[in-house]
């Protein structure tokens, strides 16, 4: 049975009261299909071969991958692309709002590629307070924590900045004046007043510095997958694959409309509505969401999979954000031996495309990752009903 068919089996049995974790299986308006490569099973092992023992015969059950949903952010109630500004705006949970439930257009369950890896950056920089910065920081730091300043705690403050503000200020006007007399003379030579406290007392002044957070990185994924197709219907389904994920993460043109500007100014911009050529706009891509997921292909009489379930590397890898997908690149030629199609013995006519492909998707994150998009959710234990001994 090809993986399309059991992934959407198991997924209509989700859909119908089955157990699915935290993954989000709603297929979206229409129903649509999935796309999944590679589309078959891996080959099992023949039972009735003599020369394995019958304790090494296990079929495939489980089978991991990155899936992709697409969320279409344009028509009525489009999913919003955004963090803090529209429906269901949330800086820890982006796909909590009732546009992003109704919008998926379209999941794609891919192998998972050889370059999973997890990467978190923040960004710390060294402030330099100096002397009379440290001071002040000090009494805000006490009224951050609610406390109070006095009048005589503030003129304290200012003398002790003062008095020790005043050797490096006397240092630096030194420095300064050192310069001028070199530059009058013809010289190079300038120094600090820092160099010169170095020289005259074998001290430098206390920079009084802080490293302070500023912010997140935020992160992008690189994945590059090689695809193979064995047979038409798997080359077919690649370049569904690509189609559609080209497609997604362009833009469309729209125009506007007459009423956007007053008088005739509307027409004068081109055509009835408004717009040259009716691209006045261009509508923003649609939004892209990962996960890491692990179908259980255990076969029953009526052919039925069990459901999409998280897979363990989740908890490892995560991708808690919406995305974008900035950058898609194909080498047709994936052996680096030139393009080779895949042709129908039948038909040498037609082709259906390159035998092997490399396929290079990047995607950005639209928002910086908090503690609370990553902290492993608390496990609830429910007590069975006791029993009499």
């Amino acid at each position: 049975m090809a993986l399309s068919d059991f992934i959407q089996t198991a997924l209509k049995a989700s859909l119908d009261g089955q157990s699915t974790g935290d993954i989000d299986v709603n297929m979206g308006s229409g129903g649509t299909a999935p796309l999944v490569y590679p589309r078959e099973l891996p080959a099992q092992v023949g039972k009735s071969k003599d020369n394995i023992r019958e304790d090494d015969t296990v079929d495939t059950q489980y089978i991991d991958y990155l899936r992709i949903q697409i969320f279409k952010t344009q028509g009525a109630g489009g999913a919003n692309p955004y963090t803090w500004v529209g429906d269901g705006a949330s800086g820890t949970q982006p796909f909590q709002g009732r546009s992003e439930q109704n919008n998926l257009f379209k999941s794609i369950y891919l192998y998972l590629p050889p370059n999973l890896n997890e990467q978190y950056g923040a960004n710390y920089e060294t402030t330099t307070l100096g002397a009379a910065g440290a001071g002040l920081a000090g009494e805000a730091a006490k009224l951050a924590q609610g406390g109070n300043i006095t009048v005589e705690d503030a003129t304290d403050t200012l003398q002790k900045m003062a008095g020790t503000a005043k050797p490096q200020f006397l240092m630096n006007a030194a420095a300064t004046a050192l310069g001028a007399v070199n530059s009058a003379v013809g010289s190079d030579g300038s120094i600090t007043g820092d160099e010169l406290s170095a020289i005259a007392t074998k001290k430098i002044f206390n920079p009084y510095q802080e490293v302070t957070f500023r912010g997140v990185q935020y992160r992008s994924h690189n994945f590059t997958f090689k695809m193979a197709p064995r047979n038409i219907k798997e080359a077919q389904e690649c370049y569904r694959i690509v189609s559609t994920l080209r497609e997604r993460m362009l833009p469309t043109y729209s125009a506007g409309t007459k009423d956007e500007f007053p008088g005739s100014a509307g027409n004068v911009l081109g055509s009835g509505v408004g717009s040259i050529g009716g691209a006045r706009y261009l509508n923003i891509p649609d939004i892209f969401r990962l996960a890491i997921v692990r179908v259980e292909a255990t076969e029953t009489e009526e052919g039925n999979f069990s459901a999409i379930r998280p897979a363990g590397i989740s908890k490892l890898v995560r991708y808690p954000t919406k995305l974008v997908l900035s950058d898609l690149k194909i080498d047709a030629a994936g052996d680096g031996q030139g393009y080779i199609s895949l042709k129908n013995l039948a038909d040498t006519f037609h082709d259906y495309g390159p035998v092997s492909m490399n396929l290079e998707l990047t995607f950005k994150e639209t928002q910086f990752v908090t503690r609370e998009m990553v902290q492993d959710k608390p496990q609830v234990f429910t007590q069975g009903p006791s029993t009499n001994a």
